[in-house]
């Protein structure tokens, strides 16, 4: 006779619900730079979006950051993400619905924190290379600004006077979908950790089979 199913406890349903904002931070926006220049060859002639990253479109750099005119549009790199994450929660969702037990239910859980935060990591490193990919005779001010962006990636803005480009001005940071993963990965380890200390510490099966 197979074992018997666990029944969720107040810790899946906290996970699920960690889940269900994971998805919905899939059609929202995670991260954004805009920059806005007042003259010279980089006139912006207002905001311009220089990174854009998201989980339906990936990672978008305009072309000015590669050496191309403003406004470029948002097309180097750019890293279709949105099937694999869709499938990476699909799978996750079966997963947690199949699992026996509170206790595999609940490291289920656990590792879609973990992946976020992963996500999150990756997110640093490719705001930490921007310098890198920018031409070599792009202006100085452009790449000092890279430099500020990188000493505070997740949220910030400045306005710098460069000569002949006159104010430049920059915004940056996380963005509702952003925030909604960091959202998305605490619930799901709360939800999982609770689902883990709920499981059987021990003793005597219950009827009809054994926890597994």
């Amino acid at each position: 006779m197979p074992p018997r199913k666990q029944p969720f406890t107040t810790g899946t349903y906290i996970g699920l619900i960690g889940k269900l904002i994971y998805l919905i931070a899939l059609f929202l926006p995670w991260y954004s730079l805009v920059v806005s220049v007042d003259s010279g060859d980089y006139a912006t002639h207002g905001w311009v979006e220089l990174v854009h990253i998201d989980g339906m479109r990936g990672v978008q750099i305009n072309k000015l950051l590669t050496g191309g005119a403003i406004p470029g549009s948002l097309a180097f790199l750019p890293v279709p993400v949105s099937w694999l994450l869709l499938c990476v929660f699909i799978w996750s969702i079966i997963s947690i619905f199949g699992a026996r037990t509170a206790r595999a239910r609940g490291w289920k859980l656990v590792r879609g924190g973990i992946i976020i935060i992963i996500v999150f990591i990756v997110l640093y490193a490719l705001i930490s290379q921007l310098p890198a990919i920018i031409p070599d005779n792009a202006p100085n001010a452009l790449r000092s600004l890279l430099d500020y962006i990188v000493t505070f990636p997740f949220g910030g803005d400045t306005t710098q006077v460069f000569g002949t480009y006159g104010t430049v001005h920059m915004r940056w940071g996380l963005q509702a979908g952003g925030f909604m993963l960091l959202v998305s990965a605490v619930v799901q380890l709360i939800g999982g950790f609770m689902e883990i200390g709920s499981g059987p510490k021990g003793g005597p099966a219950p009827p009809g089979g054994q926890w597994n």
